[in-house]
């Protein structure tokens, strides 16, 4: 029997002030505030993430074999350390993804969710557009 799948829709509006996270089809769903010190930290994070992707394409261009393989395990932990950070993000205190992917795995569905970043203009958050770790 195929497995179902649930499709959710989450919000970063960002309106040059502020960071709200805010899901669709929620009971009583309202636009959460982010922090701006969560908001650094991401930041921070893509940073890590955009050099340490630089780091392993210089890795390939040159011969593998005759550099440590140190580089693959930070790009790892960037990848991780901001995946952690935007789950984070996107939970909430009110856990709203745990239960969200607590309730499509009691029903045997599969979840999937967009996150749409939403800004009256297209600077915002550049780097999470353009990060290649993020966006495939």
């Amino acid at each position: 029997m195929p497995e179902s799948v649930v499709f959710q829709v989450v919000d970063l509006h960002d309106n040059g002030n502020e960071l709200r996270v805010q899901w669709h089809r929620a009971p009583g769903a309202h636009a959460r505030p982010v922090d701006p010190a969560t908001i650094g930290r991401i930041g921070k994070q893509v940073t890590v993430l955009t050099e340490a992707g630089r780091h392993v394409g210089l890795e390939r261009d040159i011969v593998s074999s005759s550099l440590p393989a140190s580089s693959r395990p930070g790009l790892t932990a960037a990848q991780r350390a901001l995946g952690e950070s935007l789950y984070e993000l996107l939970d909430g205190p009110d856990r709203a993804l745990t239960r969200r992917l607590d309730d499509a795995r009691g029903a045997g569905s599969t979840l999937h969710f967009v996150v749409r970043l939403r800004a009256p203009t297209a600077r915002a958050w550049p780097g999470i557009v353009r990060c290649p770790g993020i966006c495939r």
